[in-house]
């Protein structure tokens, strides 16, 4: 099921920069999808899985505020 997943990321060649974990088994190969397709990796701290909850709510947060394609730079 995770090496699918794996490989419509790439065969649907999305527009994706960064993938934010937790310390679940279901990312253990990630390091290899990591180097494949040139992706940032943010790792959680140990026992603290909340911390990627909180991350994807704030990006849930920013995008119902920009619009797509907004120039991060200026901010």
């Amino acid at each position: 099921m995770q090496i699918k997943k794996y490989e419509l990321i790439a065969k649907e060649n999305l527009n994706i920069k960064s993938i934010t974990k937790n310390n679940r088994k279901e990312f253990s190969l990630l390091h290899e999808v990591v180097q494949e397709l040139n992706l940032w990796r943010y790792t959680c701290s140990t026992y603290t899985s909340y911390e990627k909850d909180t991350n994807e709510n704030v990006n849930k947060l920013i995008k119902g505020y920009l619009l797509k394609k907004t120039n991060f730079k200026r901010f």
